[in-house]
């Protein structure tokens, strides 16, 4: 089987002044990197952005596959990181909150395929980096 070349992604970094940078895509999207997180998210704050994000992406496309339609989803990322230098994230807890009526088993199959297979910012990170989830439901089927 020939695989296929994922297109490189490009972020564009520019510093504007003290530990403040704008981010931009290749179609011109920009993003504020703010080393206080006072004017934007810090590094480590967008790390666990991209997470959150990256997991939602492939719930939301997982479970429309399924022809399930959940009406809202959110994720809290919570982060400890290493106490000394790099202070990489040492463990990630993430919490999926869900409305809709959905059965459980399809959630969470959902989200263990999002976490074994598809997100792709959970695979860049450590592989000592313990991370771990739960799930809160509303309207959940009897």
């Amino acid at each position: 089987m020939k695989t296929v070349p994922t297109p490189a992604v490009q972020i564009d970094l520019d510093w504007n002044e003290g530990l403040l940078f704008e981010s931009r895509n290749q179609k011109g999207r920009t993003a504020v990197v703010d080393g206080t997180a006072e004017a934007g998210l810090s590094p480590m704050e967008g790390l666990l952005s991209a997470l959150a994000g990256c997991m939602a992406v492939d719930v939301i496309d997982i479970l429309t596959k399924m022809r399930l339609a959940p009406e809202d989803l959110s994720i809290t990322a919570n982060g400890q990181r290493n106490s000394f230098s790099p202070k990489y994230f040492s463990r990630i807890h993430l919490v999926f909150s869900i409305t809709g009526a959905i059965p459980r088993d399809r959630i969470e199959r959902a989200v263990s395929l999002s976490f074994s297979k598809y997100c792709s910012v959970f695979h860049c990170l450590r592989r000592d980096t313990q991370v771990t989830w739960e799930l809160e439901q509303e309207d959940a089927p009897a």
